[in-house]
């Protein structure tokens, strides 16, 4: 099955789950029961950026995979599946949907994701304890401009010099734009790729400073 023949499954489905939320909040519903449809409509990656994401991912074949926000668990396959000899941590902080984005994981019969529930603030930092390094992060929750800058500067603590860290909507509030701006400055990165929805940071250091705009 095509990984998109997910996202048309869970556009069908109307079941309803409790959804715990630590973050900025979705964009059109705050109510804490919702359905898995409505969930997969408004907090899923479009087609296209999943594809864009494992095209990176098949291209640099990160080793260590790290994803803040796991929501239904689709653009977790395509990380995944983008390279199959990955670890793919991924932390989401409802348990609720977690568990739907297990059935996910199994449908697909992935091994290489490790799913962790809870507040990124209490998880992260005691994962990236456990870990050498990180080859590749992709952030895709709690759209505020103090965690997003945190996380970053976490996950830069276990980065070296071939890491990629993404952010999944630079340009959905105020707060995103400011930490997208500011980071893409940063000399620590050396390039960065503006995709609209989503930027992409480099910290290859012999590479000359470089921003990017792209269409896709």
């Amino acid at each position: 099955m095509h990984l998109e023949q997910i996202r048309k499954a869970l556009l069908l489905d109307h079941s309803e789950v409790i959804v715990e939320d630590f973050g900025a909040g979705s964009r059109k519903s705050n109510y804490p029961k919702r359905t898995v449809s409505s969930i997969a409509k408004q907090a899923l990656a479009p087609a296209n950026q999943a594809q864009a994401l494992f095209k990176i991912v098949e291209h640099f074949k990160p080793k260590t995979i790290l994803e803040l926000g796991t929501s239904l668990g689709l653009t977790t396959c395509y990380l995944a599946e983008a390279n199959k000899k990955s670890t793919v941590y991924t932390i989401e902080g409802s348990s609720k949907i977690a568990e739907r984005a297990n059935e996910t994981f199994h449908s697909r019969e992935l091994q290489n994701i490790k799913l962790l529930v809870g507040n990124f603030d209490h998880v992260l930092p005691d994962l990236l304890k456990q870990l050498e390094t990180i080859d590749f992060a992709y952030i895709d929750g709690n759209h505020r401009y103090d965690a997003t800058k945190r996380y970053v500067e976490w996950i830069l603590e276990r980065s070296n010099d071939q890491s990629i860290i993404i952010l999944d909507d630079i340009y959905w509030s105020k707060d995103m734009t400011k930490a997208w701006e500011e980071l893409k400055a940063d000399k620590r990165f050396s390039i960065s790729l503006d995709y609209y929805h989503f930027g992409v940071l480099f910290l290859q250091k012999r590479m000359t400073k470089e921003a990017f705009r792209l269409y896709y």
